[in-house]
């Protein structure tokens, strides 16, 4: 599956009605550095989801879902 397909599955998932949730294991990581400095990608903090075998579930980043919603 393609990322951008991710993201609007999880945009989907993230508006409708929460009636069952679970805890299940994944790998959280911080990253520090994501951009390039200027000021329409500024340096920033993001947080990326991996399963256990290190695929990669998921990554947020909070700055872009902040300018994502403004336009």
């Amino acid at each position: 599956m393609k990322k951008d397909k991710e993201c609007h599955i999880m945009e989907a998932v993230v508006s409708q009605p929460v009636f069952n949730a679970r805890v299940i294991q994944v790998i959280e990581s911080n990253l520090d550095m994501k951009g390039d400095g200027t000021d329409g990608n500024p340096y920033r903090r993001i947080q990326q989801y991996f399963s256990l075998d290190g695929r990669l579930l998921f990554e947020r980043d909070r700055w872009k879902e902040s300018n994502d919603a403004s336009k």
